[in-house]
């Protein structure tokens, strides 16, 4: 497979366990389907502190930018024009991805940032899980007795239910006899 914007042959290399199509030149980096998922899952690569907060600060400002957009990045599998997406719709990596599920490129340091946003976000994840659990618990409980008292609200007491039947009972009786 060649390069879509150098022109060199692409070369297989194993990272994290999966084969991917690498250009020696520019170092933009073909996915096929479903390989990202498996190398964000792995985890065997580790990162340094600068690499970490230089991801962070990108997370600050998630937009695409115009130049992303505008360049015209051609799938090597279909052919077809690539979209330039926001990885994950908030990391500010942008990434180019193929309309027909065919794979992604990536362009030269975006695995090493996907890696780090992945991990950052799953850990804030784990935090806030942590963090929020209790009012998340609070707020269930308080819908769940909004839900109880229209019900009540909504049903007729044991009562009132009786007093219903007797008097259709009473009704029908008088129909009856007239």
């Amino acid at each position: 497979m060649k390069c879509r914007f150098c022109g060199a042959e692409m070369r297989k290399e194993n990272y994290e366990g999966i084969e991917i199509d690498v250009c020696p030149v520019c170092q933009g980096i073909w996915l096929d389907d479903g390989e990202l998922q498996e190398i964000v899952k792995k985890r065997q690569e580790k990162f340094n502190q600068s690499q970490i907060d230089q991801v962070n600060l990108k997370c600050q400002s998630p937009k695409i930018p115009i130049g992303q957009l505008k360049r015209e990045v051609i799938c090597p599998k279909c052919g077809c024009r690539m979209n330039a997406v926001n990885y994950s719709y908030c990391s500010g990596i942008t990434i180019d991805k193929c309309p027909n599920n065919d794979g992604l490129w990536l362009d030269k340091g975006e695995i090493e940032k996907i890696q780090i946003f992945s991990e950052m976000w799953e850990s804030q994840l784990k935090e806030n899980k942590d963090k929020f659990a209790d009012l998340v618990n609070k707020l269930d409980k308080e819908e769940e007795e909004k839900d109880k008292k229209k019900f009540e609200a909504a049903s007729p007491s044991r009562y009132g239910l009786v007093d219903t039947l007797i008097r259709g009972i009473v009704k029908l009786d008088q129909t009856v006899l007239a």
